[in-house]
């Protein structure tokens, strides 16, 4: 793999501080906020400062290809019986969970392809906003709560049209994470991410 490399582990808040948000937000009892923070932080701090990035429009484009060719070669695996039995008994993966792998790449793949924004400038980008929906994740996943949690009043202000706990959570952590955005345009890449999943 190109550009692998082992990244220092960063922490985002200490576990007292996490402990904090973990009750302030509602988090289930037996959340691993500390560990999801730090290994989502630590990602974020490795690829936001690596070295020659590709554009926006070559990582879009290499995430599509993938998604394509995964898309293939599962339609590729529709064997004959015999042919499908042979070549599967040579692999050290059964067919279906090969092709669930393949179905993860895919999907997977589209939804990083999402991530990319065209009309920005380079991979910081990108990576803020994965960042972010990784938050927005962890939210989802320790509270158990679905959808985006995020409410809208026009009527408001602008600086106060938007609220909800999952916006706060990721508010709180992009501030200590020295991200600037919009809730406006953190409540768009949420939707965004969230028509594809």
């Amino acid at each position: 793999m190109k550009g692998l490399s082992i990244y220092d582990v960063k922490e985002l808040f200490s576990k007292a501080e996490c402990g904090e948000l973990a009750t302030k937000y509602g988090f289930s009892a037996d959340t691993k906020l500390y560990g999801d923070l730090k290994e989502c932080y630590s990602h974020y701090m490795h690829w936001s400062e690596a070295e020659a990035p590709p554009t926006p429009k070559q990582a879009k484009n290499a995430f599509k290809a993938i998604s394509t060719n995964a898309d293939k070669l599962i339609a590729s695996l529709d064997l004959p019986l015999f042919e499908s039995a042979v070549l599967h008994s040579r692999l050290p993966i059964d067919r279906d969970p090969l092709i669930t792998l393949l179905r993860q790449v895919s999907a997977l793949s589209v939804e990083l392809e999402e991530v990319i924004e065209l009309s920005t400038s380079g991979r910081r980008m990108m990576v803020e906003n994965q960042f972010i929906w990784e938050l927005f994740q962890i939210f989802q996943n320790g509270t158990g709560l679905s959808g985006s949690g995020i409410s809208d009043n026009p009527a408001k202000e602008p600086d106060q049209q938007l609220n909800g706990n999952s916006l706060e959570f990721i508010r709180c952590c992009t501030d200590k994470a020295g991200i600037w955005k919009t809730d406006k345009s953190i409540n768009q890449l949420i939707k965004r991410n969230m028509s594809h999943n």
